[in-house]
């Protein structure tokens, strides 16, 4: 069987910012404070690590590699070597995860895997009756998981409130992200996960937005479960400022963040410029 890639998530979703900004409670449009601690938990595709080292590798060292970071997929080469063997992955369908785990071929696959990852979207990589009922879906990727005794990262996308027949949607005039918000998809993913995404990576250029919507569900997600570990979104769409803006935003509030780097065309550039900025002994803002 092949193994499901790793999903490079360069879409998204154009909200518009006026919207959320009146549906979203705590939404603040204050200054928002440079001094903040940088949260050490990045979660990046290999492949992009690897492109980004070549570029330069102080800032990547600087900023993406800690004790905590997960790089998803295949690791680089060593002194030309092949790959190394994957320590996370990701899957787009619970029925795939399963089915993969089920394989007797599929075993050697598994042996390094330390940390799985459950991206359900509303797109064709998730099975329709996954993507209407995510929270049953998300706590039975993370019972077969941790039965191998592997860590779960949920990364439930926003767009699942659109849905058709789904369990929990958006209703006439409310925003799939004040949805997403009512429906508490944030806590149900964290009371079975280990590590909880807020795809918010739309609203990197807006801070309150951005703020706003990771901090509506940084808190469902640490009352349900308070070990979790709650990482936002970011996106090379909107560029490097954008990105830092977003980064800066929430330094206070999250674990982390996962980092997407767009393929068409490949934006590796705007990723390093934006490593860059964090890296930067001051951090003081993308005008340097």
């Amino acid at each position: 069987m092949q193994h499901l890639s790793v999903r490079t998530r360069e879409h998204v979703v154009p909200f518009l910012c006026v919207v959320v900004l009146a549906m979203l409670p705590a939404c603040s449009s204050g200054p928002v404070p440079q001094a903040r601690p940088r949260p050490s938990l990045w979660v990046v595709q290999s492949r992009w690590v690897s492109a980004l080292d070549l570029l330069d590798k102080v800032p990547v060292d600087q900023t993406l590699r800690s004790d905590t970071s997960v790089f998803l997929g295949y690791g680089p080469g060593v002194n030309g070597g092949g790959p190394l063997p994957a320590t996370s992955w990701a899957w787009a369908s619970y029925a795939s995860f399963r089915e993969q785990l089920r394989d007797p071929g599929q075993a050697p696959f598994f042996d390094n895997i330390r940390l799985v990852m459950y991206d359900p979207e509303a797109w064709s990589a998730t099975p329709i009756d996954e993507q209407r009922l995510p929270v049953l879906y998300m706590q039975r990727f993370a019972r077969l998981a941790k039965r191998h005794g592997w860590q779960v990262l949920l990364t439930p996308n926003p767009d699942l409130m659109t849905v058709t027949g789904g369990a929990c949607v958006a209703r006439t005039g409310e925003s799939m992200i004040a949805a997403y918000v009512r429906c508490d998809i944030a806590g149900s993913a964290a009371k079975a996960a280990d590590i909880v995404e807020t795809q918010a990576q739309a609203f990197e250029s807006n801070p309150a937005a951005y703020r706003s919507f990771v901090q509506s569900t940084a808190s469902q997600a640490r009352l349900a479960n308070p070990q979790v570990r709650v990482i936002a979104g970011l996106s090379t769409e909107q560029g490097a400022a954008a990105m830092y803006t977003g980064w800066n935003s929430v330094r206070d509030v999250v674990d982390g963040y996962y980092l997407s780097i767009g393929k068409n065309p490949p934006r590796v550039g705007v990723a390093l410029r934006f490593l860059r900025m964090v890296a930067a002994p001051t951090a003081s803002g993308p005008s340097t």
